[in-house]
């Protein structure tokens, strides 16, 4: 997974420990600190270095701010894994979510998976947001037909609700 972190201290400490509490225990967490000016770098150095998973946690900091797109290409340049995950600093993951994603890329060779989200609003409450059917796409421009046919069926693109074959992302990107 990778993780910009600039001026988010309000929010690092649940993202980082529902990252770091997956059900898979092969997982490298890269977090790139960006230079804010609030204390969040150093929450998530007190996690890294007191969470039993903390060793997952790879620090990755920028020389100066360079914004949440450098942050992301800077994670693309760094991750070593076969599959990548884009986790923002205000969001968070259930336990079972990267396991979950990587059972079904793995058993359906795919290169990309989605996963449904909610909205977890501050007060606690929560609602479906994106709720995707089970459903496998292959061939050439699956996707984008799926799409297109399903007109009515809004699959809002986000870059943190995918799991990534890694080689994909590299092979598809300049």
């Amino acid at each position: 997974g990778r993780m910009p972190v600039f001026n988010v201290a309000d929010y690092v400490h649940a993202s980082l420990t529902s990252a770091l509490n997956q059900d898979m225990d092969d997982i490298e967490i890269l977090v790139i600190d960006d230079c804010g000016t609030d204390s969040a770098m150093d929450i998530v150095r007190e996690i890294q270095a007191t969470h039993p998973k903390g060793g997952c946690i790879r620090i990755i900091k920028h020389e100066n701010n360079k914004g949440v797109a450098e942050a992301r290409n800077t994670f693309l340049r760094m991750a070593q894994g076969k599959y990548l995950f884009f986790l923002d600093s205000d969001d968070l993951i259930t336990p079972t979510a990267i396991s979950t994603l990587y059972l079904a890329a793995e058993a359906e060779g795919a290169e990309l998976t989605y996963g449904s989200t909610n909205v977890k609003e501050m007060d606690g409450s929560e609602f479906p947001y994106f709720v995707l059917p089970k459903l496998t796409l292959s061939g050439k421009n699956a996707l984008v037909n799926y799409i297109y046919r399903n007109l009515q069926q809004n699959i809002p693109y986000y870059v943190w609700n995918i799991l990534y074959l890694s080689s994909f992302v590299h092979n598809n990107t300049t």
